[in-house]
């Protein structure tokens, strides 16, 4: 669906306003119930992974880049 559908609308808008429509649209999908807690069990933080460096604390190393 992402390559056929939302890739090529995405294309078809500036920077910008991709950069708008996508943050609006997760805003919209995360008013749904229970979209939150799946978004969590497949992109959330693997413990054991936090970092502290010069005191601040990163949930994962990808923080670090």
């Amino acid at each position: 669906m992402y390559k056929s559908v939302i890739r090529p609308l995405l294309f078809t808008l500036n920077a910008e306003q991709a950069h708008h429509f996508t943050f609006k649209s997760l805003k919209l999908a995360f008013r749904v119930p229970g979209i939150s807690s799946i978004v969590t069990t497949f992109f959330g933080s693997l413990k054991g992974h936090e970092k502290v460096v010069m005191g601040l604390r990163f949930k994962n190393p990808i923080g670090l880049a």
